[in-house]
């Protein structure tokens, strides 16, 4: 039997996380939800006129972020970071295109045509590195470190 059941018709889940005993979120085409078993009605953010480029669940932290474009060409993302209680603690709007993004322990990587970066809270690069041109994705495995996806090797990269 079901604990509790939602309905999505407006919505296609791509994924969805375990937060809790009693909450799990999921990262649909047009919004962001996190369902808590004690209520009838997710807790929802639309992504307004902004379009899903990319995302990331942590699940060491419980933690999601997910970058919103706000131009057709994925530049100019608004980076939006959420706790485990699903609340929105953060949000970086970013010239970059967010081609990808990690989170590890507080710390936020993306990835943007060829370049990965360490971004503080409030937008600033904190570091920078070059990825190389076939750079698919980021994944930091430290605060200063990160494996990045080409297309034919993964590099071990440390941010300086």
């Amino acid at each position: 039997k079901p604990v509790r059941e939602y309905e999505f018709s407006e919505s296609v889940i791509y994924d969805s996380f375990y937060l809790s005993d009693n909450m799990v979120g999921a990262v649909a085409n047009n919004a962001v939800y996190f369902m808590d078993f004690d209520s009838d009605t997710p807790a929802k953010t639309e992504y307004n006129s902004r379009t899903l480029k990319t995302y990331d669940y942590n699940p060491a932290t419980k933690n999601l972020t997910v970058a919103l474009s706000r131009s057709g060409d994925g530049r100019n993302c608004d980076i939006l970071f959420f706790n485990s209680s699903g609340e929105n603690e953060y949000t970086i709007k970013s010239d970059y295109r967010v081609d990808s993004i990690c989170t590890y322990k507080g710390t936020l990587g993306i990835l943007s045509e060829g370049t990965a970066y360490i971004l503080e809270e409030d937008g600033n690069v904190d570091a920078s590195i070059d990825a190389g041109n076939d750079a698919q994705a980021i994944l930091l495995y430290d605060t200063d470190k990160a494996y990045i996806l080409g297309i034919s090797e993964i590099r071990d990269a440390e941010f300086d």
